[in-house]
């Protein structure tokens, strides 16, 4: 699964991003606030 996604999280399948649309400038600010704590998560998850 590793192969799926690049070192930036981009999903390297292709076609996959051509229907989706750009984020807009108002969107790119909503979710600035936005944290996430990956080790938080997966150990919330039990995830190993």
């Amino acid at each position: 699964m590793g192969t799926l996604v690049d070192n930036k999280g981009h999903i390297l399948i292709d076609t996959l991003y051509d229907e989706v649309a750009p984020l807009t400038l108002e969107e790119e600010e909503l979710y600035k606030p936005i944290t996430f704590d990956t080790a938080a998560y997966c150990s919330e998850a039990g995830v190993q």
